[in-house]
């Protein structure tokens, strides 16, 4: 899981609670030919050589410094979803296996451990656009592939895994937000990951093998 790893990450980190502040929201950028200034929703103010922002596909330091000089074009939306999640392995899926199943717009991914199968649904969308979702959205996406097999010979479909989903941490459903942006950086300001180049999900590719 995702909040494991950070959380041996922050338990190696020497003095882990001074360098890592949560919940602060960047309000403000300034920078001149020695350093750049940071401030935060909260008042509070901190300074450096360089800044480097790693914040995401909705970067707050690309839009307030990086894409000042290079405008972005309109975001054309996106064209495909995830759904996210985990379960117990299931019977019918081997341990330490992928499996991938494809059908018309949309594709069920199974990556499974000795014990969890870690499971993405790939779908394609009615419309370009780009949306947060709802558990209701999420829901109907459900009842409509419920009865799909995900696993060679039907031993297993979308309502068993659905079922047996774990709900710490529940499922998501988020947009594949692609893009990649013309300028990484201005002056002593770089943005790197998704801030700079917006891949959705490194299994993206697979999309391609859809039956359009």
């Amino acid at each position: 899981m995702r909040r494991d790893l950070m959380n041996i990450l922050y338990s190696k980190l020497p003095n882990g609670e001074r360098h890592v502040l949560p919940n602060k929201k960047v309000s403000g950028i300034e920078q001149d030919d020695v350093s750049v200034t940071v401030t935060c929703v909260d008042g509070s103010v901190f300074k450096g050589d360089i800044l480097i922002g790693c914040d995401g596909v909705h970067s707050v330091v690309r839009r307030l410094v990086v894409e000042q000089a290079n405008p972005p074009p309109p975001n054309p939306g996106s064209e495909y979803r995830g759904l996210f999640g985990s379960c117990p392995l299931p019977e019918g899926l081997a341990p330490c296996n992928i499996t991938e199943t494809h059908d018309r717009d949309i594709v069920f991914m199974i990556l499974c451990s000795h014990d969890t199968a870690f499971w993405l649904i790939s779908n394609r969308k009615d419309k370009l656009d780009s949306q947060r979702y709802t558990a209701e959205d999420i829901q109907a996406l459900v009842d409509k592939y419920k009865d799909h097999s995900v696993a060679p010979g039907a031993k297993v479909t979308f309502k068993d895994l659905w079922e047996a989903r774990n709900t710490d941490p529940s499922p998501g459903m988020y947009d594949y937000n692609e893009g990649i942006a013309e300028k990484w950086y201005k002056g002593r300001v770089v943005i790197v990951g998704d801030a700079a180049h917006r891949v959705g999900f490194v299994l993206l590719f697979f999309l391609s093998l859809f039956p359009f």
